[in-house]
């Protein structure tokens, strides 16, 4: 369970993280702290959708952590100029937020689908979106390295766009 919970959760913390600014590292260190903090409260946490949606609950939690590693780093010594953070940006930084979490759950999609074709033995429907759509390759550059057709990787496109959609 805590691996699940780790591997849905922790590219979102590590996303917002990075877009905040912090390096690969210490966002690394976001992550581990924030899932190490959710590890020892899980014996007393009880989810209350009343009180509002886990996501802005994880938010909170990032946001906690993030500041307290600031606090952290300041004791020891000057922040770096570049490590300074506007304080009045709320509303870009739920939009952070709101772009981590929308990332994470399109690669989960992504994730989905492509097992969904692959159980089903039609691996190659997927690589086709994959290389047309995620990677950006040509319909007929796609065609040419999967060995198909054009108009399979046309119908290979909106198949799995609508899988995904679902």
């Amino acid at each position: 369970a805590w691996r699940q919970f780790y591997e849905r959760y922790a590219p979102v913390v590590q996303s917002y993280a990075r877009r905040k600014g912090a390096s690969d590292q210490q966002a690394e260190e976001v992550v581990q702290n924030v899932i190490c903090g959710f590890f020892e409260a899980s014996p007393r946490f009880v989810y209350d959708p009343a009180r509002g949606r886990f996501r802005g609950y994880l938010k909170t939690c990032v946001g906690r952590t993030m500041g307290r590693m600031r606090h952290e780093s300041s004791r020891s010594g000057p922040i770096p100029v570049d490590e300074l953070e506007v304080a009045d940006a709320r509303a870009d930084d739920d939009e952070l937020w709101e772009q981590a979490w929308r990332q994470q759950i399109l690669r989960r999609a992504v994730e989905i689908t492509r097992e969904h074709y692959a159980r089903r033995g039609k691996l190659q429907t997927f690589l086709a979106f994959e290389h047309n759509v995620l990677l950006g390759a040509s319909a007929p550059e796609t065609a040419q390295k999967l060995g198909i057709n054009v108009a399979s990787v046309h119908t290979a496109k909106l198949r799995v766009t609508e899988k995904l959609k679902e």
